[in-house]
C-alpha cells in the first residue's frame, strides 16, 4: 500500500499475465494507463476533500478562522524560509533519472538501487550512470564532498610520512625495549623531512613547501635522548669545507685521537695503561697506594668531582672506604670503585678560572702534567683499579666503576678509552635493570642512567662513534629525583673536630666540609636539560653533511634556528640565580661553596656559547659559500653575526688551567671555533672583529699547555698555525704582534657579563 493511497490492483488482476522476467511492452502500456486513470480518480477525490474542509471552516466560527489564519501564517513563514535557503543554498533535482522513468517521462526519486516507481511496478530499475556514486547529490553537496576528500588525502599523506608510534603503558617495568619506530633517534626514515628531527609536531605558521602546497612545515622539536646516527660536522669536518680547498688531511688529527700511542710507540713496544711517558713520571714519582690516604681522598673526590656527577651515595661510599682503610684492598667491586675514586681525587683540583696565556707556555714553559703534582699517584691508583675491572659483574657498583673510569680518562684526555668505559657502563646498566623484577636503589639508578647517557652523547658530538642503545630503554623518569629531606645526600654540613690539612681536607674519619647539595642538584638537572636541547640541535642540523644546508629552504632553517635559540634562552633564563651571577662570601664553608658555584657557573656558561655557535653554524656556511651578490646574503647577516659573536665569546674565555671532565671537549671546541673564524675572514664576505686574532692566540696557547697528554691537540695546533700562515700570505698582512702580555685576569671576562643579552 502506498502512503495515503487506496490499494492499487496488481497487474495480474487486470487479466494480464506477466512473464517471470520483465513485463512485455503491451503489459507495460496497460499498467501505465491504469495508473494514470487511478491517479486522475485520486486527484478528484482530493479536490472534494478540500472543498469539504473549506466549508467546515466557514461554519466553525471565529476560533476556526483564527486557527486557519495561524496555519496560513505558519505556512507563509515556512515558504519564506525555504525561499531564503534556496537563495543561499540552491538545490536541484536529481541529475539523471532511471531508464524506466525517463521512458515514462515521470519524476524519478533516484533511490538506489531501485527507485520508488520501479518498486511500485515491481520491475527492474536500471540507471545509465552506474559509475557515478553521487548521482543523488546536488551541486552544494558535491562541493562539500570534494573538500572532505581533499582533507582526507592530506591526512593520509601526512600519516604516511610519519613514523608509527606505539602506545606505551603508564607504569612500565624497570626497562622496556622500544621499537626503532618509537624513537626519534632512529635512522632517517624515508619520507621524513630531512631537515628537522623525526617525531616533531607541526606548529601554527604556514609554509609554502617544495611541493607547492601550503602546509605547516615548520616544526617544534620534541625531546631527544640521543644523537641520531652518525654525527657529522665534528672539528675535522670543517677542514673539508670548500673554502679551504682540501689542503688539510683530517686523518692527521683523527688518527691520533684513536691511537695516541702512534707518536711515541714504535715497533713491538706495547703501551701501558698510562699515556704519560716513563721519563716524565720519573721526574715526579708518585706515592704508593696507601690505605691511610683513602678517607682524605674521598673528601677531595666529593668536593672536586662528585659535585658534577652525583652518581654515588656519599655516606655509603664513606662507610665502604672506612672498611677498606681498616682491612685493606681486595679484588671485589668495592675496592675497584674506591681505587678509581682515589685516582680521580689525586688528578683533580679546586676550581680556578685562570686561563692559559701565550706568555705562560712560551716563557714559563708550563704544561698540564707539570701543573698536576699528583698525576703519577693518580696513575698508580688508576692502574690498580683496571686490574680489577675484568672481575666485575653486572651490578650497580660495576656500572659506577665503569662510569668513573670514563670520567678519569676524560680528566687525563683519553677520549677513546673514555668512550669505551662509558659505553660499557651503559651496557652494564641495561643488563642489570633488565634482571630486576622490582626496583632497588632507584635514586642511584636514575642518576647513573642520566649521567651515562649524558656523557655518551657528549663524546659522540665530537667523535663519530656508535651508540650503546641506552636511550632505547624506556626509563620512566624524565629527570632524576633530587634527594629528599630524609635521604643521606641531603644531610647538613658537618664540621670535623679532627686535624685538618692546609688545603682544607680532613685527615680523620669524618668530613670537614660537605658541598651544598641543593646547589649541586640545580646544576645537575640544568646539565641534563641543556643536553636534551643539544641533542635536538644535533638531530635538526647535523644528521647529514653540510650539503643538506644548501638544499634546506632558508625559511625553514630560520624557523628551526629561532626555535632552538628560544629553548636555549629559556633554559638559561630559568637557571637559579646563584648559577648565573657572582656572589660574595667570607667564611670557610662559604668560600668552598663559592668555588664550587663558580665552577658550576663556568660550565653552564660554556654550554650556552657552544650550543649557540652550533645553532647558527649553517648560516655561516651559507654566507661563506654563496656568491656575494646572492640576495640571501642580506637575510643571513643577522644569523651569521650571532655565530661569529658566539665563536668570539668562547675564544676570549681562554683555555682554563683547571683540569676537569670537559678539558678535552673545551680544547676541541676552541679549535673548531678558530677554524670557523678563519674561514669567515678568508671568504672576505663577513665582518669579523679584530679581536678574533687574540682569541686564536689563546687557543693555540691552550693546545701547547695540554698537548703533552693529547697528541691530537698538537696536530690541531699545527693545522691552525698553517691556516693563519696561509691567511697572512693571501692577504699580504704583516705578522701580528704576539700576545705575550695578556694578563690571566682578563681571560674569560669578555661576553660573560652580557650572557643574558640577546645573541
Amino acid at each position: 500500500l502506498d502512503a495515503g493511497r487506496r490499494p492499487i490492483p496488481r497487474p495480474g488482476s487486470l487479466g494480464i499475465t506477466l512473464n517471470a522476467g520483465r513485463p512485455s511492452a503491451e503489459s507495460l502500456l496497460l499498467i501505465v494507463a491504469f495508473r494514470e486513470v487511478k491517479g486522475a480518480d485520486l486527484h478528484q477525490s482530493r479536490k472534494k476533500a478540500k472543498a469539504r474542509q473549506n466549508a467546515h471552516v466557514l461554519t466553525t466560527g471565529y476560533s476556526g478562522a483564527m486557527s486557519e489564519r495561524n496555519h496560513d501564517e505558519t505556512s507563509a513563514w515556512t515558504a519564506k524560509r525555504k525561499a531564503d535557503r534556496a537563495v543561499t543554498y540552491p538545490r536541484k533535482r536529481a541529475l539523471i533519472a532511471c531508464e524506466i522513468c525517463r521512458r515514462r517521462k515521470t519524476k524519478c526519486d533516484n533511490v538506489r538501487p531501485t527507485c520508488g516507481g520501479c518498486r511500485d511496478l515491481e520491475i527492474e530499475c536500471v540507471y545509465a550512470d552506474l559509475t557515478s556514486k553521487h548521482g543523488t547529490y546536488d551541486m552544494a553537496s558535491l562541493e562539500i564532498l570534494d573538500r572532505i576528500n581533499y582533507v582526507v588525502s592530506l591526512l593520509e599523506n601526512h600519516r604516511d610520512k610519519q613514523p608509527k608510534y606505539a602506545c606505551t603503558v603508564s607504569n612500565p617495568p624497570p626497562v622496556q625495549e622500544r621499537t626503532p619506530q618509537e624513537l626519534n633517534l632512529a635512522h632517517i626514515n624515508q619520507g621524513l623531512d630531512p631537515y628537522l628531527s623525526p617525531g616533531s609536531q607541526p606548529w601554527s605558521e604556514g609554509y609554502q613547501g617544495d611541493t607547492g602546497t601550503s602546509q605547516d612545515e615548520a616544526e617544534i622539536l620534541l625531546e631527544s635522548l640521543e644523537i641520531a646516527g652518525r654525527t657529522p660536522q665534528v672539528s675535522e669536518d670543517i677542514l673539508n669545507w670548500p673554502i679551504f680547498g682540501q689542503n688539510f688531511d683530517r686523518s692527521d688529527i683523527e688518527s691520533l685521537i684513536f691511537s695516541p700511542q702512534n707518536h711515541e710507540h714504535t715497533g713491538s713496544e706495547s703501551p701501558s695503561f698510562s699515556i704519560v711517558k716513563d721519563e716524565v713520571r720519573s721526574l715526579k714519582p708518585g706515592k704508593r697506594i696507601c690505605e691511610e690516604d683513602i678517607l682524605p681522598l674521598i673528601d677531595r673526590f666529593l668536593i672536586n668531582v662528585h659535585i658534577k656527577n652525583p652518581v654515588l651515595d656519599a655516606d655509603d661510599l664513606i662507610d665502604r672506604a672506612r672498611k677498606i682503610s681498616e682491612n685493606g684492598f681486595s679484588w671485589d667491586a668495592t675496592s675497584c670503585l674506591v681505587l678509581i675514586i682515589c685516582a680521580l681525587a689525586n688528578i683533580s683540583s679546586t676550581f680556578s678560572s685562570e686561563c692559559v696565556t701565550p706568555q705562560l707556555v712560551n716563557e714559563g714553559d708550563k704544561n698540564s702534567i707539570g701543573d698536576t703534582p699528583d698525576y703519577a699517584t693518580a696513575e698508580n691508583y688508576y692502574i690498580a683499579a683496571q686490574k680489577r675491572v675484568a672481575l666485575l659483574e653486572n651490578s650497580i657498583p660495576a656500572t659506577q666503576c665503569y662510569f668513573l673510569t670514563g670520567v678519569y680518562e676524560m680528566y687525563s684526555l683519553r677520549p677513546i678509552r673514555a668512550w669505551a668505559s662509558f659505553n660499557r657502563a651503559c651496557q652494564t646498566l641495561q643488563i642489570y635493570l633488565r634482571g630486576q623484577k622490582q626496583k632497588q636503589e632507584a635514586g642511584v639508578e636514575r642518576r647513573l642512567y642520566w649521567s651515562c647517557l649524558k656523557s655518551e652523547c657528549e663524546i659522540r658530538m665530537e667523535i663519530n662513534l656508535p651508540s650503546s642503545g641506552l636511550a632505547k630503554a624506556n626509563y620512566p623518569d624524565v629527570f632524576p629525583t633530587p634527594p629528599t629531606a630524609n635521604s643521606p645526600d641531603s644531610r647538613e654540613t658537618v664540621t670535623s673536630t679532627t686535624d685538618k690539612r692546609k688545603d682544607g681536607f680532613s685527615t680523620g674519619s669524618t668530613r670537614f666540609f660537605e658541598p651544598d647539595i641543593e646547589q649541586i642538584w640545580k646544576y645537575y638537572l640544568s646539565e641534563i636539560a641543556v643536553r636534551q636541547i643539544g641533542n635536538r640541535l644535533m638531530n635538526s642540523f647535523y644528521k647529514t653533511d653540510e650539503s643538506a644546508w644548501l638544499r634546506m629552504p632558508l625559511d625553514r632553517m630560520i624557523r628551526v634556528a629561532e626555535e632552538l635559540e628560544l629553548q636555549l634562552t629559556q633554559w638559561f633564563d630559568n637557571l637559579p640565580t646563584t648559577l648565573v651571577t657572582t656572589t660574595s662570601s667570607s667564611s670557610v664553608h662559604k668560600t668552598h661553596n663559592k668555588n664550587i658555584t663558580n665552577e658550576l657557573r663556568y660550565m653552564l656558561h660554556a654550554r650556552l656559547n657552544d650550543f649557540r655557535e652550533r645553532i647558527y653554524r649553517p648560516f655561516l656556511y651559507l654566507a661563506i659559500h654563496s656568491p656575494a651578490e646572492d640576495p640571501t646574503q642580506q637575510r643571513l647577516t643577522i644569523y651569521v653575526r650571532r655565530c661569529v659573536d658566539a665563536c668570539l665569546a668562547c675564544l676570549m674565555r681562554g683555555t682554563p688551567r683547571h683540569r676537569h671532565h670537559g678539558t678535552w671537549y673545551e680544547n676541541r671546541g676552541m679549535f673548531l671555533k678558530s677554524v670557523l673564524l678563519v674561514a669567515a675572514v678568508k671568504s672576505g664576505k663577513i665582518y669579523v672583529p679584530d679581536l678574533w686574532r687574540q682569541g686564536v692566540e689563546l687557543c693555540t696557547a691552550g693546545f701547547k699547555f695540554w698537548e703533552q697528554e693529547a697528541p691530537d691537540l698538537r696536530e690541531a695546533r699545527k693545522v691552525l698555525d698553517g691556516l693563519l700562515m696561509g691567511l697572512d700570505c693571501a692577504n699580504s698582512l704583516p705578522e701580528p704582534p704576539r700576545l705575550y702580555t695578556i694578563p690571566a685576569s682578563q681571560c674569560g671576562t669578555i661576553a660573560n657579563d652580557s650572557s643574558r643579552a640577546e645573541p
